[in-house]
């Protein structure tokens, strides 16, 4: 896992940024996997960023709400994880919007350059 994880950052479809880029944090919001925090990056971006808790773990009620399909059987992150680093995504929610399904799976691709910015994500929701 950690060998596929340094192939993925040296093919530069993760970008790692260096934590001592980031100051002034101030939390958002905390759930029961994450926080999510507000930080300045380089001395002049608002960014936020989600912090995993890995020494936490979900009660199993809350892992069930959060997992849908095809990921519903998969008891630990990990397993969940690998599938969508192999391209395995979640089924839309019933009564979804076309346009948030079609949205949310353009979000999804692999290449960080086919992602729309966060420019057209808001064109695409004001439609």
């Amino acid at each position: 896992m950690v060998q596929e994880l340094e192939n993925v950052i040296l093919e530069q479809n993760l970008v790692l940024h260096n934590y001592v880029e980031f100051t002034a944090f101030e939390i958002i919001d905390e759930g029961s996997v994450g926080i999510v925090y507000k930080s300045i990056w380089k001395n002049k971006l608002m960014v936020a960023l989600k912090c995993l808790k890995i020494d936490s773990k979900p009660e199993e009620k809350e892992f069930r709400q959060f997992v849908r399909e095809p990921f519903q059987s998969f008891r630990s992150a990990c397993d969940i994880q690998m599938l969508i680093f192999e391209g395995k995504r979640e089924t839309p929610v019933n009564g979804t919007p076309q346009q948030y399904v079609e949205l949310y799976t353009i979000c999804w691709d692999d290449s960080p350059e086919e992602r729309p910015d966060i420019k057209k994500v808001l064109e695409h929701t004001n439609n």
